[in-house]
């Protein structure tokens, strides 16, 4: 079973990765990518993906790019992964409430990052 679907996590990390999902494949239809070019079936496809690379008892090296960021002591890629997505959809007048809530607390853990607190 995937870690997203463990009782401890299914409750609290699912839906907002769900929402975090389906905000920014509503900025992409915004941004006037159909439903072929980007599917909302991606929701589950990436949620079912990333959670097989972390699967209990399954080998993995991966590791997400930020996580190696602050390992590494290097500045997060937040503007590049989701500072785009938030700026298109504020310029569409889109609500992606957790999709910003998500880019202002990077913004905290990198200022954190630059005034060497982790």
């Amino acid at each position: 079973m995937s870690i997203f679907f463990w009782e401890e996590t299914q409750a609290k990390v699912l839906p907002t990765l769900t929402k975090i999902l389906q905000e920014a494949i509503l900025v992409a239809r915004a941004l006037g990518y159909s439903e072929e070019a980007v599917p909302s079936s991606l929701v589950e496809q990436t949620i079912e993906h990333t959670g097989e690379l972390h699967r209990p008892g399954k080998p993995s090296t991966h590791k997400p790019s930020m996580l190696v960021d602050m390992e590494t002591k290097r500045p997060l890629e937040i503007e590049v992964i989701i500072g785009e997505v938030v700026r298109a959809g504020r310029d569409h007048g889109l609500d992606i409430p957790t999709l910003e809530t998500v880019y202002a607390l990077l913004q905290v853990v990198q200022a954190g990052l630059a005034r060497g607190l982790y």
